[in-house]
């Protein structure tokens, strides 16, 4: 971003380990996006790519993810994955080596049209608010902004609910390890979905039992066809 005019609410600083340099200052948290390093959640740090998509510790010429690449997450259970050589073998959409979004409030992987770098630039455009339509509420970058790393936002009714799509602002949030958001996705994905959505990522977080969703079982909604596309 060197000598580029950065409009007004981003940041041009890496306080927020994980996210690119330059980032709307209102998705600072909202995002994690993984890199290199061997950071750690007890260090105050996102866990590395090779660590959430469980790379080998030992150099394995031979070894490739089986359904592609987990680069990011938000904090309601979004997964921002990056396909592999044979996506459909993997049940997900798009062209081998393309963008795929599991959305939490419809448990589905969605194509998005973009390779990496695309999507990295699309990150910096200030363009996600169309993209989040429907999964965004008053008081979501406070709400935001108070999580640990080590944490998602659990909401219920669930996301993909007749009832959160009808007024998410009703719903009850509160902050629960991401772990559980991820593995509430999927397992509801298996159950509603057309089909298993497979690995979300590995976030190897220690459980932290007095934070456990009891949340009882939502009926599940329809999907939204509307979703903001990035360009």
């Amino acid at each position: 971003m060197r000598g580029a005019v950065l409009p007004a609410g981003w940041r041009a600083d890496r306080s927020s380990r994980g996210l690119p340099a330059a980032v709307p200052a209102a998705d600072v948290r909202w995002l994690r996006v993984f890199g290199g390093g061997s950071g750690s959640v007890a260090d105050g740090r996102l866990p590395s790519l090779a660590q959430v998509n469980r790379f080998p510790t030992d150099f394995d010429p031979g070894w490739q993810p089986a359904t592609g690449l987990v680069v990011g997450h938000d904090i309601v259970g979004g997964v921002f994955g990056l396909n592999g050589g044979d996506p459909a073998a993997a049940g997900r959409p798009g062209d081998p080596g393309r963008m795929t979004y599991f959305a939490p409030d419809t448990l589905e992987w969605e194509a998005m049209e973009m390779g990496h770098s695309g999507w990295v630039s699309w990150l910096l455009s200030g363009r996600m608010e169309t993209f989040y339509d429907g999964m965004r509420w008053p008081g979501r970058r406070e709400e935001a902004a108070a999580l640990h790393f080590e944490h998602g936002v659990s909401v219920y009714p669930f996301l993909w609910s007749e009832e959160a799509h009808a007024d998410l602002a009703a719903t009850s949030r509160r902050p629960v390890p991401m772990r559980e958001v991820l593995g509430v996705a999927a397992d509801f994905g298996r159950q509603t979905g057309s089909s298993d959505p497979g690995f979300l990522g590995d976030v190897r977080l220690a459980p932290l039992s007095a934070l456990v969703c009891q949340a009882p079982a939502a009926e599940a909604g329809q999907g939204r066809s509307a979703r903001g596309r990035p360009g």
